[in-house]
């Protein structure tokens, strides 16, 4: 069963500026007309732009009417986004955000993030860095973004966030990310999307101080294992009471490699060698798991599998 149609408008993570983060989500129930809600806002109106040159069905039929109101364009579909899911404030995962606060149309927006994140972007919306375009006043008409702790975005959809590390920061602690449960309410179908993360593991790869909190081939393999043995705990401990066994194996499982930083050096875009990285890592292991990538300009189709 279908739950949420997700448009990819950037997957990468640098240092390709006309791919970056970028996602826009609706439950499949719902016309694009009815509200978007945008995962991070690396990239936006200009990478839109490109994508519905080349699919410009992405968003629904082309009609005839010469009408320009009635066409599809990055502004039209920018100005149906009710909120910004933002995992945190580094330049890839927020500048068309940034960029497009003060033109962007439709009615106001509501920024979700942590409290580090909105305090840093504060510090962008200072009227230094860029104007004040943003607060936390709803009763303020020059606000044109919201700042909002996450909880239920839309009537058909709730999101749950939760705290991960994205390596180290400047003064010696922890960066804070975010992961965003994401879950259409009618279904009770839900999904994780991660912003940047490090592993719980080592990396036998490249060397951990070279990952700046991001993930590499082997520690995804290691933490597919790691949740694999996590489930079998989880369901083994309930199923030995009904005298039933569960292996280790996960089918319908669906990964998608994501902020993969682009060298240029390979006539295969970088998240594709990556991709097959895992799946070589993974397939000794039988675990079910499906490793996709997520390429800007394609539309995702959530659906609902049993883990």
């Amino acid at each position: 069963m279908p739950f949420f149609d997700i448009v990819v408008v950037g997957s990468g993570g640098g240092v390709d500026e006309t791919n970056l983060s970028g996602y826009l989500l609706k439950p499949c129930d719902a016309s694009w007309d009815d509200g978007i809600i945008a995962l991070e806002a690396g990239s936006g109106h200009g990478a839109l732009g490109h994508i519905l040159k080349r699919n410009p069905t992405l968003f629904g039929p082309v009609t005839a009417d010469d009408d320009p109101s009635k066409r599809i364009t990055p502004f039209t579909v920018y100005s149906k986004v009710q909120c910004f899911l933002i995992t945190h404030a580094h330049l890839d995962h927020i500048s068309s955000l940034v960029v497009s606060a003060g033109t962007m149309g439709g009615g106001r927006k509501f920024i979700y993030g942590s409290p580090q994140t909105l305090k840093d972007l504060e510090t962008v919306f200072s009227g230094r860095i860029w104007p004040r375009l943003a607060g936390y006043d709803e009763d303020d008409p020059v606000y044109r973004l919201i700042y909002r702790a996450t909880k239920s975005v839309s009537q058909n959809v709730s999101v749950r966030s939760m705290t991960v590390s994205h390596g180290e920061s400047d003064s010696g602690g922890v960066y804070e990310s975010l992961c965003f449960f994401i879950k259409h309410i009618p279904s009770r179908h839900e999904f994780i999307f991660f912003g940047d993360v490090e592993p719980d593991s080592i990396s036998t790869g490249r060397p951990t101080e070279t990952l700046y909190g991001h993930l590499s081939p082997d520690h995804l393999a290691q933490e597919m294992l790691n949740l694999a043995t996590e489930v079998v705990l989880a369901r083994n401990s309930s199923r030995k009471r009904r005298g039933r066994s569960f292996t280790v194996h996960s089918p319908g499982l669906r990964i998608y490699l994501m902020h993969c930083k682009e060298t240029f050096s390979s006539d295969r875009p970088i998240n594709h060698v990556i991709r097959d990285q895992c799946r070589d890592l993974l397939k000794p292991h039988n675990l079910g798991v499906e490793v996709l990538t997520a390429d800007q300009g394609m539309k995702i189709v959530c659906t609902s599998h049993l883990l």
